[in-house]
């Protein structure tokens, strides 16, 4: 049997390869020209995000707020997906 992946206790079912594979393309667009006003497109309303260096964004706002300060910081960021 294989079990769903699971995301802060919660499984993620019902995701097909077709929405695996939109994601992979809104998340490479959006990473070829970021900007604060994309992020709802590759991310939820309550979006947790945690990295180093950086307290935990709760929420979309909270994760805009945090990215303007970084695009703001380093304007000519882009990320490649490979």
């Amino acid at each position: 049997m294989i079990e769903s992946p699971m995301i802060e206790g919660a499984a993620i079912e019902n995701t097909t390869m077709a929405d695996a594979a939109a994601f992979v393309a809104r998340f490479e667009a959006f990473w070829a020209a970021p900007s604060v006003e994309k992020m709802a497109t590759i991310l939820t309303s309550d979006v947790i995000l945690i990295q180093p260096l950086a307290q935990p964004m709760h929420g979309l706002e909270s994760a805009c707020a945090e990215f303007q300060r970084l695009f703001r910081w380093l304007p000519d960021l882009r990320a490649t997906v490979a």
